[in-house]
């Protein structure tokens, strides 16, 4: 009967002890709510690292990245004098983190991470379960300026977010006393070298820092995701100069915003957002990965609306104004007759100027952008040409894919490439035998570099204008920077980039790489081949975290040797520089600053 108790009493200590050891978080939408950094960096921490979730992830994302198209290249990025440099040795850090003793299990998906951030490449990302998906958050909207007099940048609060509002934030903070403020030092550190020196290190969007920068500004520099990087508990201390002209120190710590219910403790995340959830694995379909435009065969509208992503606006007589943030929008047939109203409103005016503001488009389908290319300038062929790493996956895939032809598998049947010429390949020789090229230092083999016969209905110009200005803040990235280099490059357009560390120049377009994959793709594209079983195709990962990467590398439209380097390392500057930091979302006013400004640049050239 004693042991018996002593057993009952043991238990429930357990219970107890189990208990205390765990924490909850509410979603800070629901309960209005902030958390201390500290104590959710604690409650994370109690997730103990797995041995299996370790080994299980590092073998999937290595078997992944023998297909990273620039895997080669990372090694030692080719010379240029204003991208970054990357020097990663990617499938020599893997068994590094493999083999290492992690004290948890966010330590170790924190530096899984940080190996990515360091290629700078947001097509190829790894972010850790969803679990981890909070933020820590400092109040403050942030923008730059730009003083002629004096050739100084500077930074100043924008405003003050909402969620400052909530419990446990910063109370003493308003909008009225401190939006407009300069910030003169943070921590001790001049202001635009302060965000400059965090976008280095943590920012992944682009090789130009002047890009990293306009990133950093927007959010980065106040909302660090935990899926991303280990919470800063370090507080921030702002040196501000008021509007009234008085000067003030202010010191604020990190809160964090929980954006859902999360729990942890010894046993994990306690939900599906930790271990991947089987049920969401989706049958193949090659729409989802290469979506085809409304009118091509056999694909129809989902709706008639394509959101906030495109819109036009009439700046003046001469010049028309046209915005898109996305070319992913939620129906292509109504996006292009956005494009085709414009172009309608524009010749019936006679206008000879368009500005294209492309500030902020992280891409979305690449047919559309040929499309809207149609509809712009007297081309009828801007197809791109690209190339694929060889890698034990990707040579599976192909051969697989030559082998049945007609199941049009994206990016690796034989009738997904065409030649020069534009005939179509109808085996495997456009990838095998490929071509042998040195990148990192080391020799490879490649794909032939081919074309995508991208298939859409041709549309002429309906008004063709005498000057376009591409307008980017360097956030313009996938197929924004396949159609904006591809405008300039061969229609000539020119193109004017804003914010950044000014004056220095500054890159119009980022990340255009080729084509990005996850492993949702591979997996469904094993399915559908038949290989699922074979040793070369990588798991999915054993947690809800996520794997993406760069599969083709595009090359540019330029003579010479720059045809010979992927447009991923190229550094292309814009012909215009304006000292404008705008949000995403411009007021009217900001809207007529913009315009204006670049409208004036058409009585320059």
């Amino acid at each position: 009967m004693a042991s018996t108790l002593s057993l009952i009493l043991l238990g429930l200590a357990l219970v107890a002890l189990v208990s205390a050891q765990a924490c909850h978080l509410q979603s800070s939408r629901i309960s209005q709510e902030l958390y201390d950094v500290a104590h959710v960096n604690n409650c994370m921490n109690l997730v103990p690292a797995d041995g299996h979730i370790v080994n299980a992830t590092i073998d999937t994302v290595t078997k992944a990245l023998q297909s990273y198209a620039f895997r080669d290249a990372v090694r030692d990025s080719p010379p240029s004098d204003h991208l970054l440099h990357i020097s990663v040795d990617l499938l020599k850090q893997l068994p590094i983190l493999q083999n290492t003793a992690w004290s948890s299990d966010i330590e170790f998906h924190n530096a899984l991470t940080e190996l990515f951030v360091s290629l700078k490449d947001p097509h190829t990302v790894y972010s850790g379960p969803q679990c981890y998906g909070s933020f820590a958050v400092q109040p403050f909207a942030l923008t730059s300026s730009w003083d002629e007099a004096t050739s100084t940048q500077s930074v100043e609060i924008s405003g003050i977010y909402a969620f400052a509002e909530y419990k446990n934030s910063w109370p003493e903070l308003t909008n009225e006393e401190y939006t407009g403020a300069t910030i003169v030092e943070i921590d001790g550190v001049d202001a635009v070298k302060a965000i400059t020196d965090f976008a280095l290190e943590f920012g992944f969007v682009s090789k130009d820092p002047s890009v990293l920068f306009n990133d950093a500004l927007a959010h980065g520099f106040t909302q660090i995701p935990a899926v991303l990087y280990e919470l800063p508990t370090k507080p921030r201390v702002y040196s501000l100069k008021l509007k009234d002209g008085t000067s003030r120190d202010l010191t604020l710590d990190w809160q964090v915003f929980a954006t859902s219910d999360f729990n942890y403790g010894p046993a994990g995340c306690g939900d599906r957002r930790f271990k991947r959830d089987v049920s969401e694995e989706k049958t193949f379909n090659p729409l989802t990965f290469h979506r085809l435009p409304s009118d091509a065969t056999g694909a129809s509208p989902v709706d008639q609306d394509p959101g906030d992503s495109i819109e036009f606006y009439i700046v003046n007589d001469e010049t028309a104004a046209l915005r898109i943030s996305s070319f992913a929008p939620r129906d292509d047939r109504a996006f292009l007759e956005i494009v085709d109203k414009m172009l309608e409103y524009a010749g019936q005016k006679a206008m000879p100027n368009l500005i294209i503001d492309l500030r902020g488009n992280g891409g979305g389908s690449i047919p559309l952008g040929y499309q809207v290319i149609h509809r712009l300038v007297n081309e009828r062929h801007p197809e791109g040409d690209y190339d694929m790493i060889h890698s034990p996956l990707n040579s599976l895939f192909a051969k697989a894919a030559a082998a049945n032809p007609s199941l049009g598998i994206p990016d690796f049947s034989p009738l997904y490439w065409s030649n020069p010429e534009g005939q179509s390949f109808t085996n495997i020789s456009w990838y095998d035998p490929g071509e042998t090229y040195v990148r990192g230092g080391i020799s490879g083999q490649y794909s032939g570099r081919n074309y995508s016969p991208t298939k859409f209905a041709t549309v002429f110009p309906q008004h063709l204008f005498k000057k376009i200005l591409l307008v980017s803040d360097g956030l313009c990235g996938s197929t924004c920077a396949v159609f904006s280099s591809h405008l300039d490059e061969v229609d000539h357009v020119d193109s004017v980039s804003i914010g950044g560390i000014y004056p220095q120049p500054q890159a119009f377009f980022s990340f255009p790489g080729g084509q990005v994959v996850s492993m949702d793709f591979v997996t469904q594209l094993a399915r559908a081949l038949r290989v699922s079983t074979n040793p070369e195709v990588p798991d999915q990962l054993p947690t809800s975290g996520r794997v993406s990467w760069t599969l083709l590398e595009i090359y540019p439209w330029l003579a010479g040797k720059a045809a010979e380097i992927p447009a991923e390392f190229l550094f292309r500057p814009a012909l215009h520089r304006l000292p404008l930091w705008l949000p995403a979302k411009l007021t009217d006013d900001q809207k007529e600053e913009l315009y204006t400004s670049v409208h004036n640049l058409f009585q320059k050239d």
